[in-house]
């Protein structure tokens, strides 16, 4: 990966893909945007993104979120374009 892992803002636009594993070794990465893409899970390891601080996932088949999310203490901004459920044990929910 070179020196992509000094990477602070990624965005995955209008790709029929799965979440890349190669993100997790992104370190410094403060900006992540998922758009259009087929993207239908979180991987758990997104919690070891520990400088991440705006996810944004818009236009995608996510449904839910990965319980560690929670742990990701510098997350200020999760912005959505559709109703995607809470972890559980979260004080947020998808509710009906």
């Amino acid at each position: 990966m070179g020196q992509l892992h000094t990477l602070r803002s990624v965005a995955l636009l209008n790709l029929p893909i799965t979440f890349p594993d190669w993100i997790q070794h992104l370190t410094h990465l403060r900006y992540l945007a998922v758009r259009g893409t087929d993207l239908t899970y979180l991987p758990t390891w997104i919690a070891q993104l520990g400088q991440l601080h705006t996810l944004r996932i818009e236009n995608c088949a996510l449904q839910s979120l990965p319980a560690t999310l929670r742990h990701m203490t510098h997350l200020r901004h999760l912005g959505r374009s559709s109703p995607i459920c809470a972890p559980s044990g979260s004080r947020a929910n998808c509710g009906a």
